[in-house]
């Protein structure tokens, strides 16, 4: 077995991918810091069944205002172990699972 694990998201019909929904702040607007804001971040899953837990969701609420096909897919993408200052052994890691080395 190797340090490789798959993510997945949910790729919408104009290529971006599904991102979280900001959180609504309950202060009143003048009492806000005055911040820029933030970008979305793309929803990431570490199965494939919870990516299509939310997308069956929101193909359910966009049925109920007549859109029957909105064209997500899920993606997947294949994420390494995180890198040491050393880059000789994560290459030498790299290299070994596309050659199909299984330690």
């Amino acid at each position: 077995m190797n340090d490789f694990e798959r993510q997945y998201a949910i790729q919408l019909p104009n290529g971006e991918l599904f991102t979280y929904p900001e959180p609504e702040s309950l202060l009143p607007s003048f009492m806000r810091p005055a911040v820029p804001a933030r970008k979305p971040r793309p929803a990431v899953f570490d199965t494939e069944a919870d990516a299509m837990k939310i997308l069956d969701q929101i193909r359910i609420e966009a049925a109920k205002v007549g859109v029957t096909n909105i064209g997500a897919v899920i993606i997947s993408r294949v994420v390494g172990p995180w890198a040491e200052p050393d880059l000789d052994s994560f290459i030498a890691a790299v290299e070994g699972h596309a050659n199909g080395d299984p330690s």
